[in-house]
């Protein structure tokens, strides 16, 4: 037994001992490569090692396919990095050649090592690789995308075993790689409270990707199952991710998205209300007229809501004055018709809201169109009480002026 023992290990130093040889011998570009690749081929683990060690005194950019090969073998021996210590230093040579020759085949052996190897400092030399030569990579940024998005999932759901410091590098590297399609995962990690520092470095990166940010954010919205979509309303919303016109944007998409969600359950009826109403202030004070035909919207259903007695007449009140606002035909048509409804029930003996009708009235008189002129003259005719017929003659005396 000793005998076929010590053979082995001649047998291995002879062949050590023939490529180190071979290796001090000069090369040039091509036959180098060639050299390193077959007897790294051939080679068992040891010499293996010593041929990534011997390598680093080579020129990095004529070794990436040898690097390559590295790779790869020790992606095929996974389960035995954790306890063999060559194999860690073979991974740690690998890894700093990959990322000085540039070789981006290096990239998929490296992320099976990434996702199957939980060591915290491999991950984070290996995400430093995955930076400096993955940028433009589809696959490496859909894949490190989807690893930080179930990351986030186990967060939430309390399962989360990964250690921070590589949540926080993934993050950095997705931002620099500024790819579109990280966006909704950036945006999570920086809504799951990880911490400080990676919730502010999950921010930066959103900054950093390519494209509309605004755009980015109503895609994100809209994406999300209406149960979440709450916490995503809230980040943009609250935060200063977004210059005041771009939160324009993103509150009157998120509202005219919200409105056109399906509800799944009654249990998420009160958050889309609370995001519509949210909404409908927001946008009432910055008087922002694009937003008037989502305002409309927002209107209509909070009036059916009303009359159901779902929602008190506050709302309803905000979401004229929000009509108000906008200053627009639109608006003015939209209230016109509220009035003449309002009209219909009075002539009828049915008396409306007198609040709501005075607010109707006055925000007419806000929009001062024309549209609305017949309809208030009207009014004046009704039996109304005086108050809300002065009010009438006060706004068609606006529409005149």
């Amino acid at each position: 037994m000793e005998a076929g023992t010590t053979m082995k290990r001649s047998i291995a130093l002879s062949l050590f001992a023939v490529v180190v040889a071979a290796l001090a011998l000069p090369q040039q570009g091509p036959d180098m490569l060639a050299l390193y690749r077959n007897n790294f081929r051939n080679a068992n683990r040891p010499v293996k090692l010593e041929l990534l060690r011997s390598a680093q005194n080579e020129p990095a950019e004529q070794l990436g396919p040898f690097y390559e090969d590295a790779a790869r073998y020790i992606a095929t021996n996974l389960r035995d990095l954790a306890s063999d210590p060559r194999l860690q230093e073979m991974l740690q040579l690998t890894n700093q050649g990959a990322a000085a020759s540039g070789h981006t085949a290096t990239l998929e052996p490296f992320w099976y090592i990434f996702e199957g190897y939980r060591e915290a400092r491999r991950r984070l030399e290996l995400l430093d690789t995955f930076r400096e030569i993955g940028s433009g990579n589809s696959d490496l940024i859909v894949r490190l995308t989807g690893w930080l998005e179930s990351r986030n999932e186990e967060f939430r759901l309390g399962s989360f075993t990964t250690d921070l410091r590589v949540i926080d590098a993934a993050v950095r590297t997705l931002g620099e790689f500024g790819d579109p399609r990280s966006f909704a995962a950036l945006m999570d990690a920086a809504i799951v409270g990880y911490s400080g520092t990676i919730t502010a470095a999950a921010r930066n990166a959103l900054q950093s990707i390519d494209g509309s940010i605004v755009e980015h954010a109503v895609v994100a919205f809209r994406d999300k199952p209406v149960e979440d979509k709450l916490e995503a309303f809230d980040f943009f919303f609250r935060g200063d991710d977004l210059s005041p016109q771009q939160k324009d944007e993103f509150v009157t998409a998120a509202l005219d998205n919200v409105l056109s969600a399906r509800i799944v359950g009654e249990e998420t009826l009160p958050m889309l209300r609370q995001m519509r109403y949210q909404a409908n202030i927001y946008l009432r004070d910055r008087e922002y007229a694009p937003a008037t035909e989502a305002l409309i919207g927002h209107f209509n259903r909070t009036y059916a809501e009303f009359d159901r007695g779902d929602t008190p007449q506050a709302y309803l009140i905000e979401a004229i004055e929000a009509l108000g606002a906008m200053g627009t035909e639109a608006a003015a048509r939209r209230l016109t018709e509220f009035l003449d409804l309002i009209n219909r029930y009075t002539e009828f003996e049915r008396p409306f809201n007198t609040d709501i009708t005075l607010a109707t009235l006055r925000n007419l008189e806000r929009i001062g169109s024309a549209v609305a002129y017949n309809s208030l003259f009207y009014t004046t005719l009704l039996n109304y009480p005086p108050r809300v017929k002065n009010s009438a003659r006060q706004a068609m005396q606006a529409l005149n002026r």
